[in-house]
C-alpha cells in the first residue's frame, strides 16, 4: 500500500519536516514504498506536480524539492505498485484543474469495473488518462461526477463543499453496486 502526506495551511509554509526531516519522513517510508513518487501543490486555481519513477529515498530531487517547497495546500505520495507499472505517468498525485487525487491502496477486481468506469467518464476526461493504474481511472470518473453536479473543475468559481461530496459519494456508492453485480466484495 502507498503512503501520503498531505498539507493545508492559510499561509504558505515548509513541509520539510514531515517530508524528508522527521524520523518518520516520507523519504524513509520510501524505502518500503519505491515504486515512484510526487508532489503536487495547488496555486490559486491550478495545480503543479513534480514526479518520478524512482524510490524518493535515491531520488535527489525528492530531497531538493522537499526542502525548497513552501506551499499552502500540497499532497506528496509514495508509490508502492499494485496496479499499472512503475512509471512515471503512474506515480501519484494526479491533476486536473484546481484539483489533486492521490490513493492508497487498489481497487481490487478493478479490470472487471473499468469498462464501466469507462462509460461513466467524460470523453475529454478520458482522453486526459496518461496512466495504467486505477487511481487515475477514479479520479477522472470522480470529476464527471462532481461536472455533473456543475462543481467547476478548472477556473474560478466556488465549490460547494456539500454538494461536491454528495456527488462524489454518490459515485462510489456506484462503484458499489458494479463490484456487486459482477460478484466483487465492494
Amino acid at each position: 500500500m502507498c503512503r501520503f502526506f498531505a498539507q493545508i495551511s492559510t499561509v504558505p509554509r515548509s513541509a520539510s519536516a514531515g517530508l524528508v526531516g522527521d524520523c518518520n519522513a516520507l523519504v524513509e517510508q520510501a524505502r518500503r514504498h519505491s515504486d515512484g513518487w510526487g508532489i503536487g501543490v495547488i496555486r490559486g486555481d491550478t495545480t503543479l506536480i513534480r514526479k518520478s519513477s524512482q524510490a524518493a529515498f535515491a531520488d535527489p530531487d525528492f530531497g531538493q524539492v522537499s526542502r525548497n517547497l513552501r506551499s499552502g495546500a500540497l499532497i506528496a505520495h509514495i508509490r508502492k505498485a499494485t496496479v499499472g507499472d512503475v512509471r512515471e505517468r503512474n506515480a501519484h498525485p494526479f491533476s486536473c484543474g484546481r484539483w489533486l487525487f492521490a490513493h492508497n491502496g487498489s481497487i481490487f477486481g478493478f479490470e472487471q469495473l473499468r469498462d464501466r468506469v469507462d462509460a461513466h467518464t467524460a470523453h475529454d476526461l478520458c482522453g486526459k488518462i496518461q496512466g495504467t493504474t486505477d487511481s487515475e481511472a477514479i479520479f477522472h470518473y470522480l470529476l464527471t461526477a462532481l461536472r455533473e453536479v456543475r462543481q467547476p473543475c478548472h477556473g474560478r468559481g466556488p465549490v460547494d463543499p456539500v454538494i461536491a461530496s454528495d456527488a462524489i459519494r454518490r459515485a462510489i456508492g456506484r462503484l458499489f453496486q458494479w463490484s456487486e453485480a459482477v460478484g466483487l466484495e465492494p
